[in-house]
């Protein structure tokens, strides 16, 4: 049987896949995987990530983890929580310096119609 909190928190997840599958979203739970995405919802041109936390708050480590997430996959990820829902965006940095052997000379490119 499971603890408490781990039914909580599955509780939590669950209202969070039902709110956004009535707002028309596809709606995929990553059931008991520990991993740092507990929702993926996707509807037309959109995509959400969604680490769901049952409590009150977000502890700062649970940040920075979403924000080392972000930065690796170049995703937003959503923190969603009981009061309400935190963004972390991914942050860049880019090269000014173009590889020699990365050219575009040779590039063509077709038009989809």
């Amino acid at each position: 049987m499971p603890n408490k909190s781990y039914q909580r928190g599955r509780a939590f997840e669950y209202r969070t896949k039902y709110k956004l599958e009535k707002e028309g979203y596809i709606v995929v739970r990553s059931a008991g995987s520990h991993t740092k995405i507990d929702i993926c919802a996707f509807r037309r041109n959109e995509t959400l990530l969604i680490q769901c936390k049952n409590m009150d708050y977000v502890r700062q480590n649970d940040i920075n983890e979403a924000r080392e997430l972000a930065n690796q996959i170049g995703q937003k990820i959503e923190i969603w929580h009981k009061k309400g829902k935190i963004a972390i965006m991914p942050t860049f940095s880019f090269s000014l310096f173009q590889d020699k052997a990365d050219t575009t000379d040779n590039l063509s490119v077709a038009s989809v119609e």
